[in-house]
């Protein structure tokens, strides 16, 4: 059930519909029923994993309330959570890996995991339920009760790719179940049409062309690379951003309100500034529940930097069980580190200082920061590591020329980068901005415009992970 579909928009207007008249512990088993039915939608079977990963988590925390700091407790939330994305995710790739290397070695195997089928948000439902267990050790609140922790582990807005909430962010909403006013129905109104306008008549457009390059691994020019490369730059952007639009509106019509996800990444000054801009609620996990949980900054430099390549790895590995997933991680670990190596030198923090101030530098910087990004998505979308190197080449060759055949995805992606770069500045204060009630017509006309001229059935892309 896409929300780029009359089902889920179907499903959406039934659970508002209901919550208007419901209240309390009623109306937050609506929205408990409207999760479990959007997710049995993609695989009713990984229900009962959904349902597992609830009431394991949910038990786990409430030993972390009973007994804070126990020595076995964290291990064992992060085994139970660990360990079940593990197998669904990384079974077969290092079965890939490890079945060539015995047999070279004459140890037959016939390798393992080949028939596993990826459940649908493994990833972020493990996370959030491994940061809330880890959350309650350190002291937080916990559920109140199991229905409440159902919610927030499933919550259908936000479930599938996100943003990766904390307990205490979204909990006491879950809790309390107060209706929606005014003024919140039709901001989460113009949040949801701003995301179908990203998703449908943008991300999925860019989209046609990047698969139909790429879809077979790298394009045989590199023009054709290039193009892919600044195409998908922009699709996993609007794509991604489209959907946390979507999902945080939806919330916002039903009284919750999900932290933001996004705030213009594409204009980051250095890699460091972009991962506090992209996809915010990984980021802030990452840092939290990994890079300090390895000793973060507290050590040696040697040691800080081990953790930071290593959190972007793993980071990495998240997304994908893939060589280029690692890849990607390591050249933003790479980045990162060089980065706060610069920063500590006391030169360069005088000298960087210094042209910071002027609007030539500034913009330098945005330009080399959004092209290392663009590298790194090369790698991120390929995967494949032999194919990421082979564009990657072709690029920097500049090998079979410039077609002509290339120039109106071109100045399309000029166009949406124009939209981008000028106009997103602007999004908070024209979402912010009371309208008049006739303006919600005419959104609802926007949301319609963008599904039925969108290419039909198109997952979001974060949806794989």
């Amino acid at each position: 059930m896409l929300y780029n579909s009359v089902e889920f928009l179907a499903l959406f207007a039934a659970t508002l519909l209901g919550a208007g008249w419901l209240k309390g512990s009623a109306r937050r088993r609506l929205l408990l029923i409207a999760s479990l039915i959007f997710y049995g939608s993609w695989s009713p079977a990984y229900l009962l994993l959904l349902l597992s990963l609830i009431l394991g988590n949910y038990l786990l925390g409430k030993q972390a309330h009973k007994n804070p700091g126990g020595p076995w407790l964290i291990p064992l939330a992060c085994s139970f959570n660990l360990g079940l994305l593990a197998w669904f995710k990384y079974a077969r790739f290092i079965s890939d890996n490890i079945t060539p290397a015995l047999h070279s070695l004459g140890i037959q195997s016939e390798g393992f995991g080949h028939g596993i089928v990826l459940p649908l948000a493994i990833s972020f439902i493990t996370f959030q339920g491994l940061a809330y267990v880890i959350d309650v050790s350190r002291g937080e609140a916990p559920a109140k009760n199991l229905e409440a922790f159902a919610l927030f582990l499933s919550f259908f807005p936000q479930l599938i790719a996100g943003p990766i909430v904390r307990a205490r962010e979204l909990l006491p909403q879950l809790e309390r179940q107060r209706e929606a006013d005014s003024s919140e129905l039709r901001s989460g109104l113009h949040l949801v049409a701003l995301g179908f306008l990203k998703k449908c008549l943008i991300a999925d457009h860019l989209g046609l062309f990047v698969d139909a390059t790429w879809g077979q691994g790298a394009a045989d020019t590199g023009a054709a690379n290039l193009v892919a490369a600044y195409a998908y730059t922009f699709q996993i952007y609007f794509d991604f951003s489209g959907y946390t639009d979507i999902g945080r509106g939806i919330a916002r019509m039903l009284g919750i309100h999900l932290p933001e996800n996004f705030n213009r990444p594409y204009l980051a000054l250095g890699i460091r500034d972009f991962w506090r801009r992209w996809h915010m609620s990984l980021s802030r996990w990452l840092r939290d529940y990994l890079f300090i949980a390895m000793g973060g900054s507290r050590g040696s430099t040697v040691k800080t930097y081990r953790n930071l390549m290593l959190t972007m790895i793993l980071g990495g590995l998240w997304h994908g069980a893939a060589w280029g997933f690692v890849l990607w991680g390591l050249l933003h670990g790479l980045a990162l580190a060089i980065e706060r190596w610069i920063h500590e030198q006391p030169t360069w923090v005088a000298r960087l200082g210094r042209w910071n101030e002027h609007l030539s530098y500034r913009l330098l910087l945005r330009f080399f920061t959004f092209h290392l990004v663009l590298v790194g998505w090369i790698l991120f979308r390929l995967v494949d590591g032999e194919q990421c190197l082979k564009a990657l080449w072709l690029i920097v060759s500049f090998a079979g020329g410039w077609p002509g055949a290339l120039m109106p995805t071109v100045f399309m992606i000029i166009i949406i980068a124009l939209i981008y770069f000028l106009l997103t500045p602007l999004r908070d204060g024209l979402l912010n901005r009371r309208l008049p009630s006739p303006t919600l017509l005419l959104v609802g006309l926007v949301i319609g415009l963008s599904v039925g001229f969108g290419p039909l059935q198109n997952p979001f892309i974060y949806f794989q992970f």
